[in-house]
């Protein structure tokens, strides 16, 4: 343990046991790579001295030539090359987070890293780039958005001390290494299943297939194994870290706050897709941090992550290629730890560390949509989405294929939803793209109960549109559209109790071509 790390720090011997045996497979994998290229080129060249000639002995030779300097070129070191992953956060400008990251630092007796950023993934890493092998590498941070928002400040601080304990572990200076033997070996493995010219013309000879396929299957073999073993040592450092973070940071902040990565992981692809897609397609650029809040809030939303944490808890599965546990074996772990809390509880949000968040939100929209022209965005309340998004987006879609609905009636709803077929013929295929049968028919039935929605706002029913909560409502009544169309389409509304309904609403005779005129109520 550093000598000034501010508290003591469990040591755990099978975890440097773990890391010699790491070292070991890497070594042994370029010794056993080497060793596969050598006997490529020396035993073909055997058999051609000893007498065995022909063309076979010929091709023979020659693959053999060939698989050996394909395999020794794919091992020569290559230089890392750091791709940038989002938004240079330079900490002299974010003192608060700064101050967190230092006493973090500190507990653990190690440095601020040189370069921290800020990404569009709600995940947190760290790592050593740079430099051949680990050598010359510099230390680089990365800190999700999607993860800020959905973390407390406790929380953030036990997920910087997950992340700190890689360095002190020295999880980080293997890592290059290791990385560097498995993308060698992909190399190899890659360049020798090239389909080129001259690996198909000695293919042709049957000794020199054969001989190209059992190189093949015998780095595969040894691929697969040291990847296991890798995986293994990388599975233990993920818990030693947890380990180490709940000594820092407290075990009711790491353990909350893995279950919450777990969840914004999952949620914020769905987020940026049904949320912050439509508002740019719009032409608005609302707050991703507040509209990603409101989003893990909404009661659906919640419910959903709710239950799918709850089934990821109740399950212990772990592939022997997964670099991390599953996460009901690191909950467990971490109850079963004997550890005093580090720090008092701070409930604030994560992002309350940032500074001028609007521009880092802006800087990271046009780092993941370089295209995108942020400056031409106009800003927009999360309050305003109703008016401001949703019913232009639905009126925008309905206008485009309002003659596909003449003649069809709310009443005759029904009918159409049985066989949206003549409609989903002309669904026109995105710039692109080509859509199946099955995706022209989802296209087809959003049309249809977007049309629906839009009649209803003409008919007194107002739109609430928040991220993660889409419904119309009238007095106390709520409605989905597409929720309520789905039951008629699956028959599980008859068609008796959707007269019914629309009777009681009088708009049964209402054209969905009336859908696309300007409704008289806004949304709230």
């Amino acid at each position: 343990m550093p000598a000034n790390a501010a508290i003591r720090l469990p040591k755990r011997p099978s975890l440097a046991v773990l890391a010699v045996l790491g070292v070991f497979a890497i070594v042994f994998s370029y010794i056993f790579t080497l060793a596969i290229a050598v006997l490529c080129v020396v035993l073909p060249f055997l058999a051609v001295s000893h007498g065995v000639g022909g063309v076979q002995a010929v091709a023979l030779l020659l693959i053999g030539l060939v698989m050996g300097a394909t395999i020794a070129w794919s091992l020569v070191p290559r230089r890392d090359r750091f791709q940038t992953p989002g938004v240079l956060l330079p900490l002299s400008q974010h003192p608060r987070l700064q101050a967190h990251l230092s006493e973090v630092a500190h507990a653990l007796g190690q440095e601020l890293p040189g370069e921290l950023y800020l990404i569009p993934d709600a995940n947190a890493w760290v790592r050593e780039h740079g430099g051949v092998l680990g050598f010359g590498s510099r230390r680089v941070m990365a800190l999700g958005l999607p993860l800020l928002t959905s973390l407390s400040v406790s929380q953030l601080r036990a997920v910087l001390a997950h992340e700190f304990s890689h360095f002190y572990s020295g999880d980080t200076r293997l890592g290059p290494v290791v990385y560097a033997a498995r993308t060698a070996m992909i190399r190899a493995l890659k360049n020798l299943s090239s389909d080129s010219g001259a690996w198909n013309v000695l293919r042709r000879f049957g000794i020199a297939a054969l001989a190209h396929q059992l190189v093949i299957a015998g780095l595969t073999g040894y691929w697969k194994l040291f990847m296991r073993l890798t995986q293994l040592i990388s599975r233990q450092q993920e818990f030693r870290c947890d380990e180490l973070a709940c000594h820092v940071a407290g075990k009711e902040a790491m353990r909350e706050g893995l279950q919450k990565v777990e969840v914004a992981s999952v949620a914020v692809h769905h987020f940026w897709l049904t949320v912050m897609s439509p508002a740019l397609a719009g032409g608005y650029r609302p707050s991703f941090s507040n509209g990603f809040a409101r989003f893990l809030i909404a009661p659906d939303i919640e419910a959903a992550h709710t239950r799918y944490l709850q089934a990821m808890l109740s399950q212990s599965k772990t592939d022997a290629y997964d670099t991390h546990p599953a996460l009901r074996d690191r909950i467990q772990r971490i109850g079963s730890l004997q550890v005093q809390a580090q720090a008092s509880e701070d409930n604030a949000p994560a992002t309350e560390l940032l500074d001028d968040l609007a521009s880092l939100e802006t800087k990271l929209l046009k780092f993941v949509a370089p295209d995108l022209q942020t400056e031409t965005l106009k800003v927009m309340d999360w309050e305003t989405a109703a008016s401001a998004v949703y019913r232009p987006m639905w009126e925008g879609i309905v206008s485009q294929y309002a003659h596909l609905l003449t003649g069809t009636t709310v009443e005759s709803l029904p009918d159409l939803l049985h066989n949206l077929s003549p409609v989903a013929s002309k669904i026109r295929d995105p710039q692109g793209t080509l859509l199946t049968r099955e995706q022209r028919a989802e296209r087809a039935f959003q049309l249809v109960w977007m049309a629906f929605a839009l009649v209803l706002l003409h008919h007194g029913w107002s739109l609430h549109a928040q991220p993660g909560s889409v419904y119309l409502w009238k007095g106390s009544e709520q409605l989905r559209p597409a929720d309520l169309l789905g039951k008629l389409r699956s028959g599980a509304m008859t068609r008796i109790e959707w007269t019914q309904w629309c009777a009681r609403e009088e708009i049964g005779s209402a054209s969905l071509n009336s859908a696309v005129l300007p409704v008289t109520k806004n949304g709230d």
